[in-house]
């Protein structure tokens, strides 16, 4: 499999260490989401194991609420993932415009991501990145996990050996901010705070101040709209406790299904796809091939990009720009405070593992002290495709 056998369409996003495309695979009408990052970028901020753990992740999970990994190569100078196209765009991109969703469609969306959330768990990795910029939709309006790129193997549900400051600020596990290691209990904080955000519209601890958002996280008081349901207040208490090991969660996804929030639903119907979305994305055309095409649920910013001048072997290090695609570059420097400011402007939404704020009660550990890899660090990044017969990710 080589570049050359896809035909670049539009451009869905950009990030820290490349491009996500939308393509379509010559000889056939079938489209995909082309994930391409330049290798001068991922080692020159030492993400080398990171970007094997994503790939490792997209090659040996297969579950209805993560991303597809249909192709995986490379050339001299970039790595290739090509997923199953999500026509739907991000979650934030909705949130965004919407403001805050519905119960009843917040209920399914938080489903079918517990159930992504206790597979990978299952698996023994850690996502460490749930945020509404990484759930995609498909076309039914149903969710996809996305962006693997600060997931952590683990070596079960009691191992809180994670130490790195990554992630989103406003989705940071206090055990993240102290630095007092980290497990699968992150991502139960970060679920909280995701239903907590598409309901109300902001995350519950949010401040355009980092040092005042940080402090919030580890002792300031949760505060409920008042359109916020009983089930979903004693659902969020339980997931936003900052003991991890008291937080719902800790012992299981079961612990989890079992609240009340969740009752109207069967757990084996949301796994079987169903219920139908409340919401369905809106795609313009005759027939699923045409709307297929249509990128009108991504940011124009990217869409409107002209396809002949994109140069996939150009490196983006020195970028700042928010990828439509979930990966974002570095931190915003907004002063003021304000939870309605929360979904105007993303840029001030993420960090990455090497890009910590300035203001930042921690710098990265784990990552910096890995043993570099200076002798082929990509023998891993074998050429992949569903179907063939390949050595299992353990073997790498």
């Amino acid at each position: 499999m080589r570049r050359d056998d896809f035909e670049v369409l539009a451009v869905l996003g950009r990030g820290t260490y490349g491009k996500v495309l939308q393509v379509r695979k010559r000889g056939s009408s079938a489209l995909y989401a082309m994930k391409v990052m330049h290798k001068a970028d991922v080692i020159a901020r030492n993400q080398v194991r990171h970007t094997l753990t994503e790939r490792t992740i997209l090659e040996t999970m297969r579950h209805p609420f993560i991303v597809t990994l249909h192709y995986a190569f490379q050339s001299d100078s970039t790595l290739f993932l090509v997923m199953a196209l999500q026509s739907g765009g991000e979650l934030f991109f909705h949130l965004r415009r919407e403001g805050a969703f519905s119960e009843p469609r917040v209920r399914l969306y938080a489903a079918e991501i517990l159930l992504a959330l206790d597979a990978l768990h299952r698996a023994c990795f850690v996502y460490r990145d749930l945020k509404p910029e990484n759930v995609l939709l498909d076309g039914e309006g149903h969710v996809r996990l996305s962006d693997f790129g600060l997931a952590k193997k683990i070596q079960g549900a009691l191992d809180a050996g994670g130490s790195t400051f990554c992630g989103t600020p406003s989705y940071m596990a206090p055990e993240v901010l102290l630095g007092t290691g980290h497990g699968i209990a992150v991502d139960w904080w970060s679920f909280g705070t995701l239903i907590y955000e598409t309901l109300a519209g902001a995350p519950p601890f949010y401040s355009r101040n980092l040092h005042e958002m940080y402090r919030k996280i580890l002792c300031g008081d949760l505060r409920w709209p008042p359109s916020m349901s009983k089930a979903a207040r004693g659902l969020l208490e339980r997931l936003l406790v900052r003991d991890p090991l008291r937080r719902l969660g800790a012992r299981g996804a079961a612990q989890i299904q079992q609240q009340q929030f969740f009752k109207p639903l069967e757990f084996r119907r949301v796994l079987a796809r169903d219920y139908k979305p409340i919401f369905q994305p809106t795609l313009v055309g005759a027939s699923p091939s045409v709307q297929a095409l249509d990128t009108t649920n991504f940011d124009s910013s990217f869409t409107g990009e002209v396809v002949c001048e994109v140069d996939l072997d150009a490196p983006s290090i020195g970028g700042g720009t928010h990828s439509a695609a979930g990966q974002h570059a570095g931190p915003g420097q907004d002063n003021g405070d304000g939870a309605a400011a929360a979904l105007a402007d993303p840029s001030d939404r993420a960090v990455t593992v090497e890009q910590a704020p300035a203001t930042a009660l921690r710098q990265p550990e784990d990552v910096a002290g890995d043993e570099p890899i200076k002798e082929g660090p990509w023998d891993a990044w074998r050429d992949f495709a569903i179907g063939y017969t390949h050595t299992p990710a353990s073997h790498w």
